[in-house]
This record gives structure tokens, sequence and C-alpha cells, in this order.
């Protein structure tokens, strides 16, 4: 298994073959391996192997089932891993900077601002504004 190649030849910083998508730059290629898409994909794709070895000679390899609900509420009081205004989810803390960064966020805090400014909560109906 070589440091950047995957099996098929093709860059692993570029692309994951097994989930089907590209990526942008090496922080988010990163991102999605160390990520629960991923994981989930590979044992989907392997599911014989998974059940082949014992639970108990891998124990780091799901590190994400073993967190308890506790863990995953200060998830979301952490900017570095949860943005509350967009729902959105990272695993590090590059890939959060980038968020806080881009036009999805804005878009979401400017939509936010205009709906505190005229007294509608962004989750209200708009039946009710009219």
């Amino acid at each position: 298994d070589s440091k950047q190649e995957g099996s098929n030849g093709e860059d692993k910083n570029k692309c994951c073959p097994i989930c089907n998508m590209t990526f942008s730059s090496p922080a988010v290629a990163t991102s999605h391996y160390l990520g629960k898409t991923h994981a989930k994909n590979m044992k989907q794709q392997a599911p014989k192997v998974e059940e082949a070895v014992p639970p108990q000679k891998h124990p780091a390899a799901l590190p994400t089932s073993s967190a308890s609900s506790n863990e995953e509420n200060k998830d979301i009081t952490d900017p570095d891993k949860f943005c509350s205004l967009c729902h959105a989810t990272f695993n590090n803390p590059i890939m959060a900077k980038q968020h806080y960064v881009g036009k999805k966020h804005r878009k979401q805090e400017t939509k936010h601002k205009l709906m505190a400014h005229y007294g509608r909560t962004p989750d209200a109906p708009a039946s009710s504004f009219m």
C-alpha cells in the first residue's frame, strides 16, 4: 500500500473510488479518510472481512462508534467540530476554519442577520411572514 496512490493507481489526495468522491485539497482528502462516511462505505464494501476479524484485535478501527452521547453534546458546542448556524460537522479544525471563511457560511450569516432584523426566525414557515 503506497502513501499517495490507491490500488487503482489513483492519487488518494484527489479522489476516493470507494466513496466516489473527488477532493479539492489534501486537507479535504485527509478529513474524508478520517470521517464517518468513508468508514461506513469501507465497512459496507467488505462486510465479510469485518466479521472474520475479532473486534478485540482492532479497537482503534472505529473510534466514533464508542463515543457516548455526552461526548457528542460536547462536539456540538465546539466550533471546531460543529457549526450551529449551518448544522455542519467537521473532522478537524482545518476543515472548520475553511468552512467559516467560505461562501456557504457567509450566506447563512447574512440570512440569519436579515431574519433577525425583520423579526422572523430562520426556521419559521414562510406563511407566518405574510
